[in-house]
């Protein structure tokens, strides 16, 4: 397992982006992450980049694991 996401929860003061999200990803895996605007998508890269907090949740990135994303 590379990266672990479980029952992630993030809000921007008293709006909720993310509840209860919950994925995994495996070396062999391709991914694709998809929805409309203001969805939440860039938060959840955010998230897996190590760039933002979460309220709730567990995130676990295998330490052989290199993230990295163009904004």
């Amino acid at each position: 397992m590379l990266i672990s996401l479980t029952d992630i929860k993030v809000m921007f003061g008293e709006k909720t982006v993310l509840k209860d999200i919950s994925a995994s990803v495996t070396e062999d895996s391709r991914i694709g992450v998809v929805g409309v605007n203001g969805a939440g998508k860039t938060t959840l890269l955010n998230v897996i980049a190590g760039e933002q907090e979460t309220e709730e949740g567990n995130l676990y990135v295998n330490s052989s694991a290199e993230i990295g994303y163009l904004k």
